[in-house]
């Protein structure tokens, strides 16, 4: 091969290594064919993703557009089948090397322009250029056919035009693929860009429907705690003039019933029950005001070991009939902390109350603490206690330990839980919050539970 027809070729690459776009390939391979070699005729027939059945060509050189203008057809589109073994490309592919031809028949089986009279207008198209010789020349990249260049030549091809055509239809090849994958890539790009856009906007339909239904769901639930709200204010008056009411009835007759021993036991039933329904409404009443956020807070400056005795005083004769000691340890010295007296002393009542219905011997102290500047009241009992597991649930809403607990070491040892709303300790980890308070809960399963309020 000549130093010119190298240097050609390089110039060839050059350029056409900066594009990507398969139709300017074409036209430049076209123009060195047609232009710099002096061939009378080129066309490149680039193979789609199935070329068992499709093929394209076009017709990027000028005087092939003016052959198509002459003959009036289009060759920018063109169906053949490879199976047709008679087809000069069917050939070129099936032995993976160049085919010669100056027979128009070798083009007619399995080929279809989609045109009439075929092979007139082939015929016409050779003596249009004074072609003497066609040349099929395969584009295989890699084992794959990426298309066909055909060339016609006025005179026979020589062994080194045959060469260079060649080396031509092998960069093209890689050039096509190229082309190829660039196409594909911004096809996946652009179909990745629509599915994003139909994600986002599936997902904007999503928020919005979610966000409807969470207004409608706190919507509701405003309405329900509101209810529950009014539901225990309705109930609590009744049955606080019902309690009031037996307080009357009780002074009024308990003279003449004095020694009437079935009389005093009704009198005690009906008053621990009115207790126990007014207790319960207070807890519910006091769990819709935390839901609500309109619990009010008014704090002000006691004596935490003044509210311990009070507390301990109130509860002492509860617990000693249950044949349990309560037991104080106060502080001898004042201990001042800055709360809400009637809270505080809400929170304390439900520890207590709790430590009475898990605690059936043993003892419940009372007790004021005093850690690292902060005071604090500690409810500890050698109740029936709960897993350490259970302690980080305490204070949920609705949260109950199980009700039956089995000991594995012990299968002796098997509690059951009282009944109970679990709001009891709802409230007071809700109220000791509010009051800028903590509560530390240490528990052993048949060992018992140690409540510990922290204040400033």
């Amino acid at each position: 091969m000549s130093t010119e027809l190298i240097d050609l070729l390089k110039k060839f690459a050059d350029i056409v290594e900066n594009y990507q776009d398969k139709d300017t390939i074409k036209e430049l391979v076209v123009n060195l064919i047609t232009h710099e070699l002096n061939f009378a005729v080129a066309g490149i027939l680039s193979i789609d993703t199935n070329y068992a059945d499709n093929a394209l060509v076009t017709s990027s050189d000028f005087t092939l557009n003016q052959a198509q203008k002459i003959l009036g057809v289009s060759f920018k589109s063109l169906r053949f089948d490879l199976n047709v073994k008679e087809n000069i490309f069917a050939k070129a592919f099936l032995e993976k090397k160049y085919q010669l031809t100056n027979k128009v028949e070798s083009f007619i089986p399995g080929l279809n322009y989609g045109v009439g009279n075929l092979y007139r207008i082939m015929q016409s198209l050779m003596n249009l250029y004074g072609m003497k010789e066609l040349g099929v020349f395969p584009c295989f990249y890699k084992g794959e056919l990426k298309g066909f260049l055909t060339v016609g030549n006025p005179k026979k091809f020589t062994p080194e035009e045959i060469d260079i055509l060649n080396v031509v239809a092998n960069q093209l090849a890689g050039y096509l693929f190229v082309a190829d994958l660039t196409t594909n890539l911004g096809n996946i790009n652009l179909e990745i860009k629509k599915f994003n856009v139909t994600l986002q906007e599936k997902v904007n339909e999503a928020t919005i429907e979610l966000q409807t239904k969470n207004l409608e769901l706190e919507d509701r639930l405003r309405k329900e705690k509101d209810m529950m709200d009014i539901l225990a204010h309705e109930l609590r008056t009744p049955l606080s003039i019902s309690h009031n009411a037996f307080i009357v009835l009780e002074d009024s007759i308990k003279n003449a019933y004095t020694q009437n021993e079935k009389i005093k036991n009704y009198f005690r039933i009906v008053e621990e029950n009115l207790k126990r329904e007014i207790k319960l409404l207070e807890i519910m009443l006091s769990t819709t005001k935390i839901d609500n956020e309109k619990m009010e807070i008014h704090k002000v400056v006691v004596d935490l070991v003044e509210i311990c005795e009070s507390e301990y005083k109130f509860f002492y004769e509860k617990i000693t009939q249950k044949e349990i000691n309560f037991n104080k340890e106060l502080s001898e010295i004042p201990l001042s902390i800055f709360v809400d007296k009637d809270r505080l002393m809400e929170i304390i009542d439900n520890l207590i109350t709790n430590a009475i219905k898990y605690t059936n011997t043993g003892q419940i102290c009372i007790r004021t603490v005093v850690k690292e500047g902060f005071k604090g009241v500690q409810i500890e009992d050698t109740g029936q206690g709960m897993p350490r597991d259970e302690i980080p649930n305490l204070g949920k809403k609705f949260y109950r330990i199980n009700q039956h607990i089995n000991n594995d070491k012990d299968a002796a040892q098997t509690f059951t839980r009282p009944g109970g709303t679990g709001l009891g300790l709802y409230v007071a980890f809700g109220l000791t919050k509010l009051m800028g308070g903590t509560i530390d809960v240490d528990s052993e399963l048949g060992k018992g539970s140690k409540f510990t309020l922290w204040f400033k």
